[in-house]
């Protein structure tokens, strides 16, 4: 009798441990589940799979070797469009100079670096590019491709839409026309989102510091949310 009592009591001992192993591991799950943010609303679209970007190979503003791998590490937040644009490129940069000091003021972290890729390299020199982007921010990076072949890949890896007109071989009298975007690369050098001004119902609207600020606080939270939660 007392050999079945104590069998009947180890009965009840597993039976209450598996009952708290499952009770546990529903609200673990419970948890997760709730801690999952859905995709926040962004003025464009953010990736929930990133996608990896292409070997490149550009130049930057210092005339040095700008490549995949030097994307790795940090946030960037790619801009594009030409030297002598005469309003929608130097605007834009203008706009980003305010976001960058909004970053730095409130000490965000991880920190997030600004490039401006120059769509128009034949006339954008690295040096060119050094000068221009010093009158907004000496930390934003310039870049350019030297070559036809790199400017085609990085562009079409980023759905760059870029439209030059016909000229002579010798002639820097052409026009440059592009879309708008901005691009948000994650530190494993992989696109997780895409900025797109807003359209109103005659134009499209500019971007601004404020808006830009508020959708990259999204994506970076957003992010850090997934990344626990995996």
């Amino acid at each position: 009798m007392s050999n079945q009592n104590s069998q009947a009591s180890r009965n009840i001992q597993i039976a209450l441990v598996l009952l708290v192993i499952f009770l546990f591991s529903a609200t673990a799950i419970s948890h997760l589940q709730q801690t999952k943010q859905p995709m926040p609303l962004i003025n464009g679209y953010l990736l929930k799979k990133p996608v990896v970007l292409p070997a490149f190979r550009l130049q930057d503003h210092q005339g040095q070797v700008f490549d995949h791998s030097s994307l790795l590490g940090n946030w960037h937040l790619i801009a594009y469009g030409y030297l002598t644009c005469p309003d929608i490129c130097p605007t834009t940069l203008l706009t980003l100079t305010h976001v960058a000091q909004q970053l730095k003021s409130k000490n965000l972290k991880p920190e997030i670096k600004f490039i401006f890729y120059s769509v128009d390299p034949v006339r954008d020199s690295s040096e060119q590019l050094s000068q221009y982007l010093a009158y907004f921010n000496p930390t934003f990076i310039g870049l350019r491709a030297s070559e036809k072949e790199n400017k085609a890949v990085f562009e079409r890896s980023l759905s760059i839409k870029v439209k030059i007109s016909e000229h002579e071989t010798d002639s820097l009298s052409y026009s440059v026309s592009h879309d708008v975007a901005l691009f948000i690369i994650n530190p494993q050098g992989k696109l997780q989102a895409v900025l797109k001004p807003k359209d109103s119902a005659l134009r499209q609207e500019p971007f601004t510091a404020t808006g830009i600020y508020q959708d990259l606080l999204k994506v970076l939270t957003y992010d850090k949310v997934s990344q626990l939660t995996k």
